[in-house]
């Protein structure tokens, strides 16, 4: 998808589908400031709780809620922001996430949302400038199906884009090959790509994503393993470690247990009973 281009989402296939949530990969091109929308809609009654991964990039969420007889009580732009570490998420019932992930290298520049500022945090309100320049998306959700609202938001966000002169930073540049490559490129490599000093290349991405290039790189690979994992009911975890970037399994475990808090055999058992909602 180009910057500007309309997304259809009942002629795509969602990319990943877990549960209650589905999401849709919006494809690779590097103008683009977002890359997917996920929709999660919990269960009227009990919905379950899960684990949510750590992940670097942000999402601006329209949250819906339900009563018990179907009538839309309440409806807000949010910001979800990114995590450091795996949390616990208890959807409410008839709870509904309407979103579109921001890639978190353009969160900043282009909608004033400073990924580092809402590391860890519950969602909060989106700054009003967002709010304003939604409010089709926020009238379309009144009523609107879950997937029409997604379509909206993106059609309101690539309005806000085409206003702004999107800069080439090493930043931008560094974060878009690690995503690519699911975490798999050093600091040194991306600097030397980059022809950049290491340490110049650290300093701007922490300072326009809120961590380090070695951190956001951890949680991409974590979240490529999840979803390998998922493919299959008996994951074959050396192959897996292999194809995502780690050392060995043993660097694989590791990073599970630091990151999640949880070992990937106890991951995958969790994913496959999940019934609401799964992070990307």
């Amino acid at each position: 998808m180009r910057t500007g281009d309309p997304i259809n989402l009942e002629q795509t296939m969602p990319s990943h589908c877990l549960g209650q949530y589905n999401a849709w990969q919006l494809g690779d091109d590097p103008s683009t400031p977002f890359d997917l929308v996920w929709i999660s809609i919990a269960k009227a009654v009990a919905p379950h709780a899960h684990r949510v991964l750590p992940h670097g990039e942000p999402s601006l969420t329209i949250r819906r809620q339900r009563d018990p007889h179907g009538n839309i009580t309440d409806i807000g732009l949010t910001i979800c922001g990114s995590l450091r570490r795996a949390k616990w998420y208890y959807p409410e019932p008839r709870e509904e996430l309407i979103s579109i992930r921001l890639k978190p290298e353009m969160a900043a520049p282009v909608y004033g949302v400073a990924p580092g500022e809402y590391f860890d945090q519950d969602p909060v309100p989106a700054p009003t400038a967002l709010i304003n320049a939604c409010s089709a998306t926020l009238l379309l959700a009144e009523t609107g199906h879950p997937m029409a609202i997604a379509e909206q938001l993106a059609r309101d966000l690539n309005h806000w884009t085409a206003s702004r002169d999107i800069k080439q930073t090493p930043e931008i540049a560094a974060a878009a090959i690690l995503r690519k490559g699911n975490g798999r490129t050093s600091c040194t490599n991306l600097a030397r790509h980059l022809n950049v000093s290491e340490r110049h290349l650290r300093r701007r991405f922490r300072d326009h994503l809120g961590c380090s290039p070695k951190f956001y790189a951890r949680q991409l690979r974590l979240t490529a393993a999840g979803h390998l994992s998922e493919q299959t009911t008996t994951p074959d975890w050396a192959q897996i470690a292999a194809a995502t970037g780690f050392h060995d399994q043993a660097h694989m475990i590791n990073e599970f247990q630091s990151l999640a808090d949880l070992t990937p055999q106890q991951f995958h058992k969790e994913r496959m009973g999940l019934s609401v909602f799964s992070n990307t």
